[in-house]
C-alpha cells in the first residue's frame, strides 16, 4: 500500500511540474510532454521489474518449503499491486497527453498533437506489455 501511495505522490508531483513549467515554443512543449510520458513508462517498468524480482525470490523460497498456496498467494498479491500501479500510470499518461494535446491544438500544432496521441497509445501498449511480461515471469516461477 505504501508503494502505491509513493507512486501516486511522485506522479502528482511530476504532472504538477509539467503544468507549472513556463511556456516555451510548441516543439519544446511537445518534446517535454513526450519526455514526461516516456519517463512515466520507464518508472512503471522499473517498478514492475523490481516487484517481480522480489516476488520471484519469495515464490522460490515458499516452493522450496512446500508452501504452494502461499506461493500462489504471493503471485496474486504482486499482480494485484501491479495492476493498481498500471491503472495509476495509465491515468497519469492520459492526463499528461490530454493536457499537452489540448495545448498543441490551441496553438494549431496539429501534426505534433497527432504524434503525441500516437505516442500515448504506444506508451499505453508498453504499460500493458510490462504487465503481461510480469504475468509470464510469475507463472514460470510457479511452474505453470
Amino acid at each position: 500500500m505504501m508503494r502505491y501511495r509513493n507512486t501516486i505522490a511522485m506522479m502528482t508531483i511530476a504532472i504538477g511540474a509539467i503544468f507549472s513549467a513556463p511556456i516555451y515554443a510548441s516543439d519544446t512543449d511537445a518534446q517535454r510532454c513526450a519526455n514526461e510520458i516516456h519517463q512515466a513508462v520507464d518508472r512503471l517498468e522499473q517498478s514492475l521489474a523490481s516487484r517481480t524480482a522480489e516476488t520471484v525470490t519469495i515464490i522460490e523460497r515458499l516452493l522450496q518449503a512446500g508452501r504452494f498456496e502461499a506461493a500462489a498467494a504471493a503471485a496474486r498479491d504482486c499482480v494485484a499491486a501491479s495492476r493498481t500501479d498500471v491503472r495509476a500510470a495509465s491515468h497519469y499518461i492520459n492526463r499528461v497527453a490530454n493536457f499537452c494535446i489540448r495545448h498543441l491544438i490551441e496553438r494549431e500544432q496539429f501534426k505534433d498533437a497527432r504524434r503525441l496521441d500516437q505516442l500515448r497509445q504506444a506508451a499505453l501498449d508498453r504499460v500493458s506489455a510490462a504487465l503481461d511480461r510480469q504475468g509470464r515471469v510469475l507463472s514460470d516461477a510457479l511452474g505453470n
